[in-house]
């Protein structure tokens, strides 16, 4: 009887760089034009540093609410893709690293150079017309992968799916998949490089 052994081969995938925690709360429109005279005060109210505001401006809920729960309309979690890199080592079936696949490389410039497909997704947007954005920008890992293939990786299997954040400033990296399977993350260790406050009215 012919026995046919596979050779399963064992790949984990790094993608960091930079990115942000974006939290978004709507506004009314009172309380818009309250910060918007009073600047100064609203990064003090976000950090718990003056609560001193008028009833209808405190955001905290008797101070309840931490800055990065402030996201009643939506919280955008990403690396941004023209600002990452991608990194993929080859390893034994238990995750130890064997050697580099592929040494750090830009992603757009690796999704270029391997004919990797780009899955623009549409852009999420809100109903509201007076909102608060609170911007704190990431850096570090944002998307830790495996992969697990009977045959060597095939760099052109690789899809990215991105979005457009809300204010179109910025492309967020949303997922990746690997021949048409979506890559479980697990996990991101990135670290808050500072964090900004915005009014906007859409």
């Amino acid at each position: 009887m012919k026995i046919n052994i596979i050779k399963m081969h064992y790949y984990n995938i790094v993608v960091g760089g930079y990115g942000a925690e974006v939290c978004w709360h709507p506004l009314s429109e009172e309380c818009y034009n309250y910060y918007k005279e009073n600047g100064e005060k609203l990064m003090e109210h976000i950090l718990e540093e003056n609560n001193d505001v008028p009833d209808y401006a405190n955001l905290r809920e008797n101070g309840s609410k931490t800055w990065d729960e402030l996201d009643g309309i939506t919280r955008e979690y990403y690396c941004g893709f023209y600002a990452s890199h991608i990194s993929i080592m080859e390893t034994d079936k238990h995750g130890k690293y064997m050697s580099d696949f592929l040494e750090c490389m830009e992603l757009e410039e690796f999704a270029n150079t391997h004919d990797c497909k780009i899955n623009n997704q549409e852009t999420e947007t809100t109903k509201e017309k007076y909102c608060l954005q609170i911007y704190s920008a990431e850096k570090g890992s944002f998307w830790d992968c495996s992969i697990i293939s009977e045959e060597p990786l095939d760099l052109s299997k690789f899809t990215f799916c991105i979005q457009e954040t809300i204010t179109e400033e910025d492309t967020m990296l949303m997922d990746i998949l690997y021949n048409g399977v979506s890559l479980d993350n697990g996990g991101e260790d990135t670290r808050g490089k500072g964090i900004d406050v915005n009014l906007i009215a859409f």
